[in-house]
């Protein structure tokens, strides 16, 4: 026999359920597993759980509202791996009479990568925006291409110049059609001082051709109403909830004193 992933769940409430999943086999094989690692949902918080326990058959508890497809990474003692997955199911008892919710879709681990991909999936992707004034509105519709192409979610993202814009609305939640609203409205020409000394006096006071103020008010604005909700997020509010604990103590909070720009 060899092994399987089993799962198993009892109904709470208001399309909300308990449940627990495990590894079943023969014993000879349980004996060789050093640890379970399982992939949830990436809407759990820390949707990567290791379980090393083998007298519960490396059992995993936990709770949620829908299904989707839950992987588990069979780590031996000799460090091989074996990955298993399965279409988690949830029932409602009779006096309920609901339909199931509809299934999000599951990130694949990484052992996964190199497969064809599972039309269930969700699609990752990191995103590098250069700079070069107008061209945030040409990335804008490329990140429009993209989530109809199917990414769902951006991971890691960074620009320089006009890219870091859009790189920074982007991690703060804004979707791509709001970007280009955003970037369409905006009044470009506030940003800078019109003359050639306005500019040399940014250059020797500001270490730039543009006033940093007026730009910096306008980015506050919108990260105000951006889902973080925050004038003024320290880095750690960018962070994924599932590796904020890695994050060290200077970046989890804004730094008192700023000099005002």
């Amino acid at each position: 026999m060899a092994l399987e992933l089993a799962q198993d769940s009892t109904y709470v409430s208001d399309d909300y359920w308990k449940w627990w999943a495990w590894i079943n086999g023969p014993d000879e094989e349980l004996d060789r597993i050093a640890r379970v690692v399982y992939t949830l949902h990436h809407s759990f918080p820390n949707p990567v759980r290791t379980v090393t326990d083998w007298s519960t058959n490396f059992r995993l508890e936990t709770e949620g509202w829908g299904v989707f497809r839950l992987y588990a990474t069979v780590v031996y003692d000799d460090d091989t791996e074996q990955v298993l997955h399965f279409d988690l199911k949830f029932a409602y008892p009779a006096e309920a009479k609901r339909p199931p919710p509809p299934t999000p879709a599951a990130p694949a681990p990484a052992q996964e990568a190199s497969l064809a991909s599972d039309a269930t999936e969700v699609k990752w992707a990191d995103g590098i925006f250069e700079g070069s004034g107008m061209k945030a509105v040409a990335f804008v519709g490329a990140l429009q291409a993209a989530d109809e192409a199917g990414i769902e979610k951006w991971v890691n993202v960074a620009g320089t110049s006009a890219g870091s814009i859009v790189a920074t609305l982007l991690a703060a939640g804004y979707e791509p059609k709001q970007m280009r609203e955003i970037l369409l409205e905006a009044d470009y020409r506030s940003f800078a001082r019109i003359g050639l000394l306005g500019r040399f006096v940014n250059l020797i006071t500001k270490r730039g051709l543009s006033r940093r103020t007026p730009i910096r008010n306008w980015l506050s604005d919108l990260l105000r109403n951006s889902p973080l909700g925050d004038a003024d997020p320290p880095f750690a509010a960018f962070a994924h909830s599932e590796r904020a604990a890695d994050l060290s103590p200077a970046v989890k909070f804004s730094p008192p004193g700023r000099d005002p720009l």
